[in-house]
């Protein structure tokens, strides 16, 4: 069996504290709805929804753009529940958060947790359907990028500013 399967199920036992036994894996941690299990064959299941990539798709204009932001699946489907979403601005993919030729970054469809960078870098929660809408004010034509992090996952875009 994957030592990383062992490793966390160890810590979920720990975090839960009960384990459901004989439903054919080699142990459960939780109940009968949700539930985390290790299979016989080292392989994971769980009843909760894995969140995978964030994505966010932009617009091209003059110097507005707008940003649809979705927390999704592993199947690339958005995730229809709130989730806490980094949201920040660079001049790279990828990069470190960043002001340059930002005017303005404006989240809406959900709830503002924390400016950590006015501009350029905020916790955010998405509204109840998963989705989040940023809107970027360029103070020249150029390329920023938009990056997005849902738990481990970053996506970046590419805003272009005309």
């Amino acid at each position: 069996m994957n030592k990383l399967n062992i490793a966390l199920v160890t810590i979920l036992l720990a975090l839960t504290g009960f384990v459901v036994a004989g439903d054919g894996g080699i142990f459960s941690v939780g109940t009968s709805a949700a539930y985390f299990k290790v299979n016989s064959d080292g392989t994971l299941s769980s009843s909760a929804v894995i969140a995978g990539e964030p994505s966010a798709t932009a617009s091209v204009d003059a110097t507005t753009n707008t940003v649809t932001l979705a927390v999704s699946d592993t199947a690339a489907a958005t995730i229809p529940d709130r989730r806490v979403i980094r949201v920040w601005a660079s001049t790279t993919a990828f990069g470190a958060p960043s002001t340059n030729n930002i005017e303005s970054l404006t989240l809406s469809g959900g709830t503002a947790l924390q400016t950590i960078t006015a501009k350029a870098h905020y916790l955010y929660v998405t509204g109840t359907n998963g989705t989040a809408s940023a809107s970027i004010v360029g103070s020249a034509a150029g390329t920023n990028y938009l990056m997005v992090a849902d738990g481990g996952a970053v996506s970046s875009t590419t805003v272009v500013f005309e």
